[in-house]
């Protein structure tokens, strides 16, 4: 979600997850996008605040979807970041956003080839763009050590535990 335009009704989905912290956003926040007629088949997973619709003796009602499943108190001040996020990353554009980060892959791969004995997996920009990202194995050193010493230079990497 962060890294593209994305438009649910074209992909055809019945869920969309996005994490916060991944869309400059704060961390402990994310979203759920569900279409209507998944959600409206639905119980709630969880009982509490403002989602109930009736209770009488013999049971109880829930309102429709989104608030049935919106028991309970939300993160209201993570989920303000993430609104302000979400308007960053508008503001921005998502096409240029997109754009930015094919550049980045590009730079990152080309970068990266040309450090003798490191082993990129997955295909070069050539072929697809690729996200500012990559998998990779410097041959001869351990991931552990590796992070280790990019991290002196302030760059930080992903390794195994």
């Amino acid at each position: 979600v962060p890294h593209m335009p994305v438009d649910v009704g074209r992909l055809g989905v019945d869920f969309l997850v996005a994490s916060g912290h991944k869309m400059c956003g704060p961390t402990g926040v994310g979203f759920l996008w569900g279409r209507g007629e998944v959600l409206e088949g639905m119980p709630p997973w969880q009982g509490g605040g403002e989602m109930i619709d009736q209770v009488s003796v013999d049971g109880s009602t829930f309102l429709p979807p989104p608030a049935r499943f919106e028991a309970g108190t939300p993160a209201i001040t993570q989920a303000i970041g993430l609104g302000a996020a979400c308007d960053y990353l508008r503001t921005l554009g998502m096409e240029a956003v997109e754009e930015y980060e094919h550049e980045l892959g590009a730079y990152l791969y080309d970068r990266l080839s040309a450090v003798p004995g490191v082993r990129i997996y997955g295909p070069p920009p050539s072929v697809a763009p690729r996200a500012a990202l990559a998998a990779f194995n410097a041959e001869g050193v351990h991931p552990s050590d590796l992070a280790a010493f990019v991290d002196q230079d302030g760059v930080a990497i992903s390794v195994p535990s």
